[in-house]
């Protein structure tokens, strides 16, 4: 917000930043309570109580990495800010099940304090309200992406359906041993 001059001093550590990161972290507990993240930079900050009533007991603090990966990483823009105020959330429109969702779960790995939840049993994801069709290996068997993920890089990339055969693991084998054969 301000623009670098030759000779300016940043200080991070004087007693007003520190104030104000107090300010933050109690406005960011009143939140999301419940996540163990928070609580751990509250304690190193030295906030023990929170003059602000919890709002819900919530792990989301609305960071907006979730959305950001989805739109601008995956390209599947299933994910938005949902609502105003105290009960702003983020989620799919209406919090219903999007279509645009590939169920990937690139937001679930950034999610910073496991507000996102993902499951997978017999073959099938379940994310944001819908569940996924899993393509397994062909080489061992286990699934490891959604044929929604699979369709969607097809469409972006120049790959075939053939290359998620195999998943990544049997993938590196596949490739190991070829160079094995090439070597002897």
């Amino acid at each position: 917000n301000f623009p670098v001059l030759d000779g300016l001093t940043v200080r991070t550590d004087s007693e007003k930043v520190k104030k104000h990161r107090k300010l933050v972290i109690e406005l960011i507990m009143a939140r999301a309570p419940g996540a163990p993240q928070i609580r751990e930079m509250a304690k190193r900050l030295g906030v023990e109580d929170v003059r602000h009533r919890p709002q819900q007991d919530e792990l989301c603090i609305l960071c907006g990495l979730c959305a950001r990966v989805c739109d601008e990483a995956i390209g599947a823009q299933a994910l938005t800010f949902i609502g105003r105020g105290g009960l702003k959330d983020v989620g799919t429109p209406y919090a219903e099940a999007s279509e645009n969702c590939i169920g990937c779960g690139a937001c679930e790995a950034v999610c910073p304090t496991g507000a996102i939840t993902m499951t997978e049993s017999n073959g099938r994801r379940r994310i944001w309200h819908r569940d996924f069709e899993m393509v397994a290996c062909t080489k061992c068997g286990r699934s490891y992406i959604t044929v929604e993920q699979m369709h969607h890089l097809v469409s972006r990339t120049d790959l075939d359906e053939s290359y998620f055969e195999l998943c990544d693991e049997c993938s590196r084998r596949a490739v190991a041993v070829k160079m094995l054969e090439n070597v002897v």
